[in-house]
């Protein structure tokens, strides 16, 4: 008897993609189809519903092209992990989809909470939150459709619904995606009283919280004769498209970190416990793996944005010539960069942007190319010890269990591909960095996640780790990360200087620009 195949879904920001996976995590099919996203201007993103669920359709149908239905035994769904669309009691779109906060018009209703209720909300929740805020704007702008709506969803919950034929009523969401969704207490997953009631959401109007692997529906004729498979497939809840990616890539031991080098530089640690942090430095996200599994997260929001704009501008596009430029250097001092370009997120601190600092003119661009690399690695150094930190708080409301020291990084994304880029983050953390060899590990966690669902494995920690290779791309030189820890501990003392600096110059009118005039 054949291995039964699990078909997996991702419906991301920028791409929707489905693949044929083993119930083991290896891929035999991919297709992918772009997300067509509305941004009429800055702080303003939309994505139609309808769009989004012609594109899933679309990959379905791709992805299981020429499999016999019977060989597939089940689908799984994760979607991007913050943002909200409105719903009406039948499950039909009243809103378009809202993508993280690319779209930032509910954030005069965010702040108006956060700040009154700021003893004690922030702390809860654990992360700015990003879906019941919207709410309370749907009410100021959109009245009348604010009346109508009887579920806030997530992208799977809308998809799945629309999949299974199933109305709002039936609307889940997994632990996964509490931490932005805003009304939840996130230490005990569950929805909170306190919190639903601040920000105005009805208990009817949150999503039934489900475990990762149970079963959430099964596929209607109507969805399969549209994709060319077999109804009645059963569909499984499957989680957030990073915490999919983080069982994917093996994070599931202490010690072990993730370092999504992307467009958003996203660095997070698997952590045995709770990861309550006041300072908001590090962000919860509910692990699958277990009731007391966490990982805690941290990201640079715009720092792989900076990276690509720099080569662009100073390296003529041509990544390897700047990395081998800047690999003849040593690391650099007295050359500061803050790789923030959006605004620090973890803390929030919108006012804190990027700059270069100390320049001089014996400085080229690799000198300017490397202390950004060597900044980021800088953050990462800085979020590690500040776990370790939390975990040493015995007044913590939630105290994690003891953070063991770092032992690995695993490394994914773009920026994965830079060697001189791996060698500084090992070298500044002391630890050695492994690519994963899996070339799909949010679609591999969502595989991983059916099996369990349909009773072929029972331990997802061990099959986490299970048939996982990972290669070693870089080991640390205990002399460079000698080196690197009195430059780290400099970088952290100017970057709060710098951070002051910029809260200053923001808040002085006399250097606020003009309107400028309209063109004719």
């Amino acid at each position: 008897m054949s291995e039964p195949l699990i078909l997996c879904l991702d419906v991301g920001t920028s791409v929707i993609k489905a693949g044929m996976l083993t119930a083991g995590g290896t891929v035999l099919t991919l297709a992918t189809t772009p997300t067509p996203m509305h941004q009429p201007a800055p702080g303003i993103a939309e994505q139609d519903a309808e769009d989004i669920y012609a594109g899933v359709l679309r990959v379905l149908g791709a992805a299981s092209e020429g499999r016999q239905g019977r060989e597939i035994a089940a689908l799984c769904c994760s979607g991007q992990m913050a943002g909200v669309m409105a719903l009406d009691a039948a499950g039909e779109a009243l809103s378009p989809w809202f993508p993280s906060t690319l779209d930032r018009r509910y954030q005069p209703e965010l702040n108006q909470v956060w700040n009154a209720e700021r003893t004690w909300l922030p702390r809860r929740i654990g992360a700015r939150p990003i879906a019941a805020p919207r709410l309370r704007w749907w009410r100021r702008v959109q009245p009348d459709m604010e009346r109508r709506i009887a579920k806030l969803s997530t992208l799977p919950g809308y998809v799945v619904g629309r999949l299974s034929a199933r109305d709002a009523s039936a609307n889940f969401i997994d632990p996964t995606y509490l931490t932005w969704f805003g009304v939840a207490h996130t230490a005990l997953r569950t929805w909170d009283a306190e919190l639903l009631d601040a920000f105005g959401v009805s208990p009817d109007q949150v999503p039934r919280i489900v475990a990762a692997s149970d079963l959430v529906g099964h596929l209607s004729a109507s969805a399969a004769s549209q994709t060319g498979l077999s109804s009645g497939l059963p569909i499984f809840a499957g989680v957030g498209d990073s915490a999919a990616g983080f069982l994917g890539a093996g994070l599931c031991e202490p010690g072990s970190a993730l370092d999504i080098a992307g467009s958003f530089s996203v660095f997070t640690l698997y952590q045995r416990g709770y990861p309550d942090d006041p300072t908001l430095t590090l962000q919860p996200v509910a692990s699958p793996l277990g009731p007391n599994d966490w990982y805690a997260l941290t990201y640079l929001n715009g720092s792989g944005l900076l990276h690509r704009w720099f080569v662009e501008q100073f390296g003529g596009g041509d990544y390897a010539a700047l990395d081998a430029q800047a690999s003849a250097l040593p690391p650099i001092r007295d050359l500061y960069v803050s790789p923030h370009s959006l605004g620090r997120a973890c803390p929030e601190t919108p006012t804190l942007q990027s700059g270069w600092h100390g320049l001089t003119l014996v400085h080229r661009p690799a000198h300017l190319y490397r202390a950004l690399l060597e900044a980021v690695a800088y953050e990462f150094a800085g979020a590690a010890r500040h776990l370790r930190s939390l975990a040493a708080q015995p007044s913590a409301a939630q105290t994690p269990a003891a953070q063991p020291p770092l032992r690995e990084v695993r490394v994914m994304g773009g920026g994965a591909a830079s060697a001189l880029w791996n060698r500084i983050k090992a070298d500044v953390l002391n630890v050695p960095y492994l690519a994963p060899q899996s070339s799909e590990p949010t679609l591999r966690g969502l595989a991983l996640v059916a099996a369990q669902g349909l009773g072929l494995h029972h331990d997802l920690r061990a099959a986490c780790r299970a048939g996982l290779e990972a290669e070693v791309v870089a080991t640390p030189d205990a002399r460079r990360h000698q080196e690197y820890a009195v430059l780290e501990a400099q970088y952290h003392r100017w970057l709060a200087h710098y951070a002051q600096m910029c809260q200053a110059l923001a808040a002085a009118p006399e250097l606020a620009f003009p309107a400028a005039a309209p063109t004719k």
